[in-house]
Formats: C-alpha cells, structure tokens, sequence
C-alpha cells in the first residue's frame, strides 16, 4: 500500500508494530528521543510463556546469544515467611530466560533494519495532530527539524504516551510504583544462579537474579512518595529495604553494594486514547501492567503486532478491527486488574504499612 506510517517508540511494542506495519505499508519510520540505555541494563526476566509468544512472532532466534541467561524458575516469599518454588522444568518449553536488555534491544533493532524499517534515532516527537486524511508530525533531530504527514501513527512511548496525549489522550495511574535499581558486584555465585528470586518486604518487594559473573541485579518495588527525602532519598530506600530481607542478604555474601542507584517508574495506569482512523496506541502507551506481572517484553511485542494488524485490518475494509482490537485490550487490562488486586491482597504481614494499606484497598 501506498502510504506512510510513523512509529514513536523503539522499544519492543513499537517495533513489533513497525515489523507487522511493513506488511502492507510502503514507507515506515520509528522515531526514537533516547539512547535506549538506562535501566534497561537491568535485564528482563521472561518465564516460558513469553518464551513461547517470542517464538510464535517468529522473533526466537533474537533470544540465541549466550549472553541470555536461562533461568530454573522463581523463588518468591509473599505472604509467609516460607519460600515457594517454582520450578520451569515441567513447563513446555523447560526453562525462562534473564535477558540482558541492551543486547535483545539491539538485535531487535536490527532485525527490524533488516526488513526496511527506517530507524530515527535521536529523534523526538514534538507536536502531533490529525490533519485532513491523516497526521501532522514535527519530528525534532540532533541537527534537524521537519514537519512530516503520515498516514498511520502508533504511539509506542510507554508510559509516557506522549503521542497519544498530543492527540487529546487522558492517563489514569492507579499506583505510584517505581523501582529502584542496584548491582551487586562480586558475590559468590550461586549453584543455582539465573533464579528469580521475588520476596516481599514491609516497604514494598524485591526481585532479584546472579548472572553467570557472580554480579547480582536486586530491584525494590515501592512507591515514589515513600522514599526518604533528600538527594540521596533512592539509595537510603534500597539499603533500608536490603537490611529488611531475609533472602537476598543471603545472597550477598561478600558481595560489594554498590555506591549509586537508578529508579524507574513502574506504575499501573490506562491511557484513554482518542478514537481517531489510522492511530493506536500499544503496549504501556496503551496499558501499563506492574512487573508482578513478568509480562513486559512479551506484552509490548504482542500488543504491537495486534495493534498495527488492527490498523492493516481497518484499512482493508474491516471498520469493527480497531473497536475489537481495543475492546480485547480492554478485557485483558481489566482481567489483570483483578490478579494484581488478588495478589497484593495475598500478602498480610504488614497491614499498616502505607504500601500495603494502599494496595488492600479496592481499585478505583
């Protein structure tokens, strides 16, 4: 087809959609504003259901560098004192994977190139509108600044949804769940090492794993607004939150803590996206899930290729595929709803600490 589309967002939503948009789009462009580093450093755990969702959009060969790490199962302390396990051998596909987030990104980006998907990088969305028969984008470079028109757009920027905004969008924040990020360095290495390890705590939970270097990546999920005050309110949070584990002091051993920290925010919200012909919103632009979930990465890929399959559907004469398409979202938002109400509710130790308190409350 003859036509132009714009991707905003080069994480893993906004390139699957790129992927399923070349299908039938002549000319297709992701416009990335970031370095795409970060906390993205961290890595991401993926059980073998995602393993398998991987797979079935034909994007498992992106999972084969070694420096992926496969992953046994899950060890998590939630609501008791005991340690549950979770075992993968018995699942299909026999193990997880610990991705290492700046190597699957790349080979990501790259796979998209391969198949004629422009890259724009350093190149940030600074106003959007509809315009007669499609968009008006003003796409702002290192050097340049253009005013584009496309026919289809997809905002793939996360929680930021900041396309979707531009078109008169709306964000519903449920929680104000952030994670705060430090790297252990030279703990002993576990016989078991590539484990997930997730373990409540009373200011919020931890998830933690060891690579095959020894270095331990440990994440404290809490709310923004309960980190100690002062420049140094993140790194007082997480050395407060280690001394209150069990498990992952165990883990340290002689391991050295590290002197800085990251935050990232990790919040569930919905994004009220105007319906507007030839746009959508997916993955967190659309609906941000809680990492409980372990569905991030597999999320952004399948809403992504949905999405723009939505948008092919549309254009071909379907007038009902973006209705359903966002109807299904809709479903599967409000499904999770009442999973993440169910498991935070499941853990009682701390009822009058303000984290819990917040999440026994009923969703509104």
């Amino acid at each position: 087809m003859t036509a132009r589309a714009l991707v905003v967002g080069a994480g893993p939503a906004g390139l699957s959609a790129a992927l399923q948009l070349k299908t039938w789009v002549d000319d297709v462009q992701v416009a990335e504003a970031s370095s795409r580093e970060g906390f993205r450093s961290v890595g991401e755990h993926l059980p073998p259901a995602a393993l398998k969702l991987l797979c079935a959009l034909g994007l498992g060969r992106l999972l084969e560098n070694p420096a992926h790490m496969r992953s046994s199962g899950v060890s998590s302390a939630w609501g008791s004192d005991s340690w549950a396990e979770r075992d993968y051998f018995f699942s299909a596909s026999g193990t997880g994977v610990n991705l290492r987030r700046p190597i699957f990104d790349a080979a990501l980006m790259r796979h998209a190139e391969d198949h004629g998907i422009a890259l724009l990088h350093d190149t940030r969305l600074v106003d959007l509108s509809q315009s007669t028969g499609g968009f008006s984008a003003n796409l702002r470079g290192a050097r340049t600044k253009t005013t584009e028109r496309y026919d289809v757009v997809v905002d793939a920027t996360g929680r930021q949804a900041r396309a979707a905004r531009m078109l008169g969008a709306s964000v519903k924040r449920f929680d104000r769940l952030i994670g705060v990020v430090g790297r252990i360095t030279g703990a002993p290495l576990q016989s078991d090492a590539g484990r997930l390890f997730i373990e409540a705590v009373e200011q919020g939970w931890w998830y933690a794993v060891q690579f095959e270097n020894g270095d331990i990546v440990t994440v404290l999920m809490t709310d923004a607004d309960l980190l100690p005050e002062g420049a140094g309110g993140a790194r007082d949070a997480w050395h407060q939150g280690l001394r209150q584990s069990r498990r992952l002091a165990a883990l340290l051993g002689s391991g050295k803590l590290p002197k800085r920290v990251e935050v990232f925010t990790a919040m569930t919200q919905q994004t009220f996206a105007p319906n507007l012909e030839g746009f959508v919103a997916v993955g967190d632009a659309a609906f941000a899930f809680d990492p409980l979930s372990s569905w991030g990465i597999a999320k952004g890929l399948s809403d992504g290729h949905a999405g723009a399959a939505a948008l092919k559907a549309h254009a071909l004469g379907d007038e009902s595929a973006l209705n359903a398409y966002c109807d299904e979202r809709q479903v599967s938002f409000s499904n999770y709803l009442t999973q993440y109400s169910d498991f935070y509710r499941s853990e009682m130790r701390w009822p009058d600490a303000p984290f819990w308190r917040r999440r026994h409350m009923e969703l509104t």
